[in-house]
């Protein structure tokens, strides 16, 4: 179990899960959005985009890390109406 303040362990296990559903979940289609669940509720896009870009060979495409850093391009828009 993590140490340190109850904040710094519950981002340590909200971690341990996110990689543990990496390997458990993997070409399914629906990491993206428990990784985006997660930059949302701790307000931090770069958490989305550095697990993204971690991927490797996509680091020197910067058009799309800065996409990511940008929570209104994580949703649909259609004149203003759909998504965020």
């Amino acid at each position: 179990m993590p140490t340190g303040t109850v904040e710094e362990q519950v981002t340590a296990v909200e971690n341990m899960i996110a990689d543990e559903e990496a390997l458990e979940l993997a070409f399914e289609g629906q990491r993206f959005y428990d990784l985006m669940r997660i930059a949302l509720r701790r307000g931090d896009p770069s958490y989305l985009a550095q697990r993204v870009m971690g991927r490797g060979g996509m680091q020197a495409s910067t058009g799309i890390s800065a996409n990511l850093l940008d929570t209104k391009t994580w949703y649909l828009s259609w004149q203003g109406k759909i998504g965020y």
